[in-house]
């Protein structure tokens, strides 16, 4: 490759152009882009293009040796932490008050506003503090004004800090706040422990609490929790009509995902919750927009997607109906072959042929004819 060429991507593959081809990329205008990527380099004729005037050197151009960056040629270096917040965790590590306020009234207190650190940079002292049990430390860092966040309280959870946990709460923390746009609040990191969970239960966790996706604890719980926590849930306003627990259900690869799988059935059943054919998020229009492009279908897809024959089996007894198309135009029996579970394949083959025709011969790859 010359100095001047131009490294562009094409659906994925690096391409390396020379100075005729790179004019046609950059002459190319946005409207017929899609054009562009539809046919070969050779086939698009300079007359489609319009001459913009374009400076075919600026910032276009490869002007030195490409190298591909070996990460074992250089050890990472990370970016050095400000001495002060490094100080304040020495502190909080080692439980010492007088060090912990020493650092900060001469590192923000004292300092010119000008020079200070944002004071909530203190808040990496936390995770400090929780790991080693000091919480005057974290006491002290709250009363300053430093802000604690979801993964503090996590943290605080997993290592079943009582004292921290009690201590954010009375301090305004939310416990049902959203982890993130796709994730629930942090009650999930309980579920580890039976008696931690009943102690955030007790202290208002919401079994139900959405996150953006429509995913809640319980969400969670049905696909990953022990039976005894998703038990509690239910007993604690859990819902069905909440956090597409089918879907979630479907999912379960524990030896009792049979038993869990029959039990939110019949909760959802009990409450009238959603049929057991629902697309997921099909009545919540804003999380179906978010995920349509990835193909999400009913709990039947889902199961044959992570290859549990007897959650198929299960599903189909129950009533799941094969022959539904997901948002991507597939059905289950696709998902499986796609995954490569051979026997679900086989079970659900004589259940779909009313839905499309299928080459299926002994080592073949099941498909649409």
């Amino acid at each position: 490759m010359d100095e001047h060429s131009l490294v562009v991507f094409d659906g994925g593959s690096l391409l390396v152009l020379n100075d005729a081809d790179r004019a046609r990329v950059l002459g190319k205008t946005i409207q017929s882009v899609n054009d562009y990527f539809d046919s070969p380099l050779g086939t698009i004729s300079n007359d489609t293009i319009p001459d913009l005037g374009l400076d075919l050197g600026f910032d276009f151009t490869q002007n030195q040796p490409f190298e591909v960056y070996d990460p074992g040629d250089t050890p990472y270096q990370p970016r050095p932490c400000r001495a002060e917040i490094v100080q304040m965790e020495e502190a909080c590590a080692s439980g010492d008050m007088a060090a912990v306020q020493a650092v900060f009234r001469s590192e923000w207190v004292e300092k010119p506003a000008d020079d200070r650190i944002d004071k909530d940079q203190f808040a990496s002292s936390f995770k400090v503090a929780i790991k080693n049990d000091h919480l005057a430390a974290a006491s002290f860092l709250i009363s300053v004004g430093v802000m604690m966040d979801l993964a503090h309280f996590k943290c605080a959870l997993e290592l079943k800090a009582y004292p921290f946990l009690q201590l954010f709460l009375e301090h305004g923390f939310d416990i049902n706040e959203q982890l993130s746009w796709s994730e629930p609040g942090p009650l999930t990191a309980a579920f580890h422990d039976i008696e931690l969970t009943k102690w955030c239960l007790a202290r208002g966790a919401d079994p139900n609490a959405e996150c953006m996706l429509d995913k809640t604890p319980l969400s969670i719980a049905v696909a990953e929790a022990s039976f005894p926590i998703i038990q509690l849930l239910f007993d604690h306003g859990g819902s069905a009509n909440h956090g597409q627990l089918l879907h979630y259900a479907a999912r379960r690869v524990l030896p009792d995902r049979l038993r869990v799988l029959d039990f939110v059935l019949e909760e959802v059943n009990l409450h009238k919750g959603p049929s057991i054919n629902d697309i997921m998020y099909q009545d919540r229009p804003y999380c179906y927009g978010l995920q349509e492009c990835i193909g999400i279908g009913t709990p039947l897809h889902e199961a044959a997607s992570w290859g549990k024959l007897d959650m198929v089996e299960a599903l189909v007894a129950r009533g799941a109906d094969p022959c539904i198309l997901n948002s991507k135009g597939d059905l289950a029996i696709e998902l499986a072959r796609w995954y490569g579970h051979r026997e679900v394949v086989e079970y659900l083959l004589p259940l779909s042929r009313s839905s499309l025709n299928f080459v299926f011969q002994a080592g073949s790859t099941v498909g649409r004819a």
